[in-house]
């Protein structure tokens, strides 16, 4: 399906997106990357030659270093981000200013910052997010997934006035939370959600929540983590 939909959208927008860099820059730095030219073995990423607001990328259009497990084998200090409007993790080598689209076929996990994020490859379990790539909010006896999507958007003002209208292009950022408990997967959109996947904690959760102030509003991502800790302790009795 997210290949289906990135296909679309990227026929949408074309000749808008066009190829980052010529392919003679790109042979070029292959030959730089040397040793690590096998993980940079990938196509050239797409750039989006128009106007538009927001950002495609997960959080930030800069490019952290980490780690990445590609192939098996554990890469040190690599340039990254997230593409999320394509789902495509994006590699930069270090002096340069060529990215390259790497082969999500070989990724197993990956750090952006102090960020973890891991390459799902779908289930056939019943609520089981799609398969891409997604961050891991918490991992004990259950697991909190986080998907960030960015959609494409194109909007014409509605004036009253004969003036000629612009077209707004932006990227609207959607997140979803994937909660695994013995094998099983639900969907957490919000604090009510995730209260009731521990319905037998519920009134100390509610407890440790204010308690600690959790704004389950405009800081989602900490309030579901340290809730997610907090039931870890009660469900083993390590507190």
């Amino acid at each position: 399906m997210i290949k289906a939909l990135t296909a679309l959208t990227i026929c949408l927008l074309t000749p808008l997106i066009t190829l980052s860099q010529p392919r003679e820059n790109f042979d070029s730095f292959m030959k730089e990357a040397g040793m690590n030219s096998v993980l940079f073995r990938g196509s050239a990423p797409m750039t989006y030659e128009f106007r538009y607001t927001g950002t495609y990328y997960a959080y930030s259009p800069e490019f952290l270093p980490g780690e990445i497990t590609y192939n098996g084998k554990k890469y040190y200090d690599v340039l990254m981000n997230l593409n999320s409007h394509t789902d495509d993790l994006l590699l930069k080598f270090s002096g340069s200013v060529i990215t390259v689209t790497v082969n999500k076929e070989f990724v197993d996990d990956f750090t952006i910052g102090k960020r973890r994020f891991i390459n799902f490859r779908g289930s056939s379990s019943e609520g089981a997010p799609p398969a891409g790539y997604y961050e891991l909010m918490f991992s004990g006896n259950d697991t909190l997934l986080k998907k960030i999507r960015k959609q494409y958007k194109e909007e014409i003002p509605q004036t009253l006035s004969g003036n000629e209208r612009t077209m707004n292009r932006y990227f609207k950022q959607i997140e979803d939370y994937y909660l695994l408990q013995g094998g099983r997967w639900s969907t957490v959109k919000n604090r009510k959600a995730l209260f009731n996947a521990y319905a037998q904690f519920k009134r100390e959760l509610s407890h440790f929540a204010r308690e600690a102030n959790l704004n389950f509003y405009d800081n989602r991502d900490e309030s579901f983590t340290a809730v997610m800790k907090y039931a870890e302790t009660l469900k083993t009795g390590k507190r």
